[in-house]
């Protein structure tokens, strides 16, 4: 009986690598091994071949090794392949080893270039020689396995990074961070200092303000309660910093105060200015608002005057459909049977249509009698709004408004004197003109509005004339209800039609004024 009796084989190098550690325990495993039997005799187990096929000195060798107690003889059986060299040749061989030793057959054929390639394929042995038996068998053995730590990892050898005893296979991490066997050592090879034998630290690390282990840890000579102070040297300098601060404060607090004093009366000039300017903006603004009341007067009277004419339309209908219902009904008298059946039916869809035209026209009533007090509304705020922004206007343009107020007419007065400011204005204007105005006239203001007090809205004009019953139309006297409020060209329109003036019996400011809005027209 021939048995198959090897263990496996290399090709070309066997390579293995085992995981070394430092600290070891033996751990018992089970392996199953085959037992060798000769005449009933145990003779040996695992009889094993190693390095089967492997190459030395550019030669294909076979070593071939023998653990039984007795001698044995092996027949190889293999092919010799190169794609280079182009062989393929089928080899047999018998080995005989002796007991306990190993022995080595030479193929004979040699690798001569470095690129080419000679294996060994289809590689079969036999035991030739003597007929043993074998059984297969557990056996208890040992081996040595790397320990495991509390951590639950393999331990680590002395002189490894650690954390923490638990990592350690000595049990001890020392105060650098190191396994070993003991926990306090020098820490001076590490370039360190030692801490409270705790840990090892690099001295002179910590920044003010944050927090040390140990004192020499702050960059700083100065600490207190586990946080790094400023130094003795930087307190100094900072001392120093301060009194020249405090030199260069007073210097500029002297130019400050130089300069403010000239800021001031440069201030004082400028806030009149700024104050105008302010108070301009305000009346723009009451300008923009007036514009904007203008524009919605205009808006309600359009939408009043569609009103009016939608009631007409509603009217005309209703009146229309009356006529019509009269009419059915003076046939249905005069009718009988499915006429007058289908009379009665026009006669109720045509009253049900003047009805709807009634609901109708009562809608557009209610809405035409909301549109036109919105429109009284509107018409209150724009005359409310227009004497503001008049009035507010007067003031700013006067530019003495601390010195003015409003009489009980409303006019602009001088607060000592109570003299007509537009009076005084017209004044001043022909006092720089060499001129002056006579006892006898007064002041009119051209658009009807006692807040204009531009010089073309101005015109010197006989207090006989003017004053005296000037609400009511006798000839001879200025009815100045006719003019259109705040519309200059209406005011130059009613003193030509009332007084017979031409343009060139108005003064030259208002000659002016009114060829340029000729040319505007043109």
């Amino acid at each position: 009986m021939k048995n198959l009796i090897v263990i496996l084989f290399l090709f070309v190098f066997l390579i293995g690598s085992v995981s070394a550690c430092q600290y070891k325990i033996n751990e018992s495993y089970s392996q199953e091994e085959e037992w060798f039997y000769f005449d009933g005799d145990f003779v040996g187990a695992n009889l094993e071949m190693d390095k089967l096929v492997w190459v030395e000195n550019s030669h294909l060798s076979f070593t071939v090794y023998n653990n039984l107690t007795i001698p044995v003889t092996v027949r190889l059986d293999y092919k010799v392949v190169s794609t280079w060299f182009g062989l393929d040749e089928v080899k047999s061989v018998e080995v005989k080893v002796e007991p306990r030793d190993s022995d080595r057959y030479d193929d004979g054929h040699v690798n001569t270039q470095l690129n080419s390639y000679i294996g060994i394929t289809d590689l079969d042995y036999t035991l030739i020689e003597p007929e043993v038996s074998s059984e297969y068998k557990n056996v208890e053995k040992q081996k040595e396995v790397c320990r495991t730590c509390p951590n639950g990892k393999q331990c680590l050898d002395d002189n490894s990074l650690c954390i923490s005893d638990n990592e350690c296979g000595s049990s001890i991490c020392n105060i650098v961070g190191f396994c070993g066997k003991d926990k306090i050592i020098s820490c001076e090879h590490y370039g360190k200092l030692n801490c409270k034998n705790q840990t090892c630290l690099m001295p002179s690390t910590k920044e003010v303000g944050e927090a040390y282990m140990c004192e020499w840890e702050c960059k700083s000579d100065r600490f207190e309660e586990g946080i790094c102070l400023k130094s003795s040297e930087q307190l100094q300098k900072e001392r120093e910093e301060r009194i020249k601060q405090l030199s260069i404060f007073g210097v500029i607090i002297f130019i400050v105060v130089l300069l403010s004093y000239l800021y001031i009366e440069k201030w004082k000039r400028g806030k009149v200015k700024k104050e105008r300017q302010k108070e301009e903006e305000k009346v723009k603004d009451i300008r923009n608002e007036i514009i904007k009341l203008g524009e919605e007067k205009e808006r309600i009277n359009e939408d009043i005057k569609g009103g009016n004419k939608e009631i007409q339309k509603l009217e005309s209908q209703k009146a229309n459909r009356l006529n019509e219902i009269k009419d059915l009904e003076e046939k249905i008298r005069h009718s009988k049977g499915e006429i007058k059946e289908k009379y009665e039916q026009e006669l109720i869809r045509l009253r049900n249509k003047n009805k709807e035209t009634e609901d109708k026209l009562k809608i557009q009533r209610k809405e035409l009698l909301e549109q036109e007090k919105e429109l009284k509304t509107k018409e209150k705020e724009l005359e409310k709004r227009t004497e503001a922004y008049w009035k507010e206007k007067a003031l700013i343009d006067s530019g003495q408004k601390q010195n003015l107020r409003f009489n009980e007419e409303g006019r602009l007065v001088f607060k000592n004197s109570g003299k007509l400011y537009h009076v005084w204005k017209y004044e001043d204007y022909l006092k720089k003109k060499g001129q002056k105005i006579l006892d006898n006239i007064s002041i009119h203001h051209i658009d009807r509005n006692k807040y204009n007090n531009e010089i073309w809205n101005l015109v010197p004009m006989d207090k006989k004339i003017h004053d005296i019953n000037n609400r009511e139309s006798v000839k001879g006297k200025f009815n100045h209800n006719l003019i259109e409020s705040y519309n200059w060209e209406s005011g130059i329109h009613q003193i030509k039609e009332q007084l017979g003036w031409k343009d060139s019996d108005f003064p030259e400011q208002i000659q002016k004024e009114l060829n340029e809005g000729k040319n505007r027209q043109s």
